[in-house]
């Protein structure tokens, strides 16, 4: 299956547009390898939205906090992410999904990301994180395949 996410900048936002898709470009063509070493390019916004890295004793409270979480999308995003949890979902680790096409419009302010997959619906938080610390916005999700 092939997911279609549309996001949009903000008038004059085109500079950061460009950023997320030379970001998931890189990614996505890093996967087989460490997309890890793709951060060391990442731009400051993104550095900067990261959280520290968790001790084993906190991961395992924050996991037991997730599990009792009522709406667990929330609790993920607002906990917000290491480097190393973010990027787990665009490596081959990461069996729920990969990066596909990646495309910018003429304009700057549209980015559409396609979602490889096999099962349905898929968790894309990863993503919409990115999309958020980038200053875009989700304006649509479509299965196109």
């Amino acid at each position: 299956m092939r997911t279609r996410v549309e996001l949009v900048g903000a008038p004059g936002s085109g500079q950061r547009v460009r950023e997320v898709a030379e970001l998931l470009t890189a990614l996505r063509d890093q996967r087989d390898a460490d997309p890890e070493d793709v951060l060391y390019t990442a731009p400051p916004w993104l550095l900067d939205a990261f959280a520290p890295e968790r001790t084993t004793e906190q991961a395992e409270a924050w996991l037991a906090q997730w599990r009792a979480a009522p709406d667990k999308v929330a609790f993920e995003r607002d906990s917000g992410w290491s480097v190393s949890n973010w990027v787990h979902w665009f490596s081959a680790d990461n069996e729920d999904w990969r990066l596909g096409d990646v495309v910018v419009d003429e304009d700057d302010r549209r980015l559409v990301v396609h979602l490889e997959h096999d099962d349905d619906p898929i968790a894309y938080e990863a993503l919409r994180w990115l999309a958020i610390k980038g200053g875009l916005a989700i304006a649509g999700e479509a299965r196109v395949a």
